[in-house]
C-alpha cells in the first residue's frame, strides 16, 4: 500500500508495511484490484493483522534495543510482517 512503509517508521508498532510482494499475494488481491480500492485493501489488512496481533501476542517476540546490544529493535508491526512472509515462503517456496 502506498505510504505503509513510511508510516511504519512513523507508527512502527501500529502500521504493518505492506507491499504487492507479499501482503497482496497473502490477501489474494490482484494490482488492479490493489491500486483501485487501496482504502478498503488497507481496511481488510488493519482488521486482520489487528485480529492476529490479539490472538498471537507478537509482543513476545520483540526484543529491546539493550537485551541485544542493538541500536534498534523490532516492533510488533514488523514481527506480523515477517510471520507473514515466513508463512507465505513455507507455503510456496518457489514464490519471491
Amino acid at each position: 500500500m502506498v505510504g505503509t512503509k513510511a508510516l511504519h517508521h512513523l507508527l512502527p508498532d501500529l502500521v504493518v508495511p505492506m507491499d504487492l510482494k507479499f501482503t497482496a499475494w497473502f490477501f489474494y488481491w490482484h494490482g488492479p484490484q490493489y491500486y483501485a480500492s487501496q482504502e478498503l485493501s488497507f481496511k481488510e489488512a488493519f482488521s486482520t493483522f489487528t485480529r492476529i496481533a490479539q490472538a498471537c501476542n507478537p509482543q513476545r517476540f520483540v526484543s529491546e534495543p539493550e537485551s541485544t546490544g542493538r541500536e534498534w529493535c523490532t516492533g510488533i508491526a514488523k514481527v506480523i510482517d515477517n510471520a507473514l512472509i515466513g508463512y507465505l515462503r513455507s507455503e510456496s517456496p518457489e514464490h519471491p
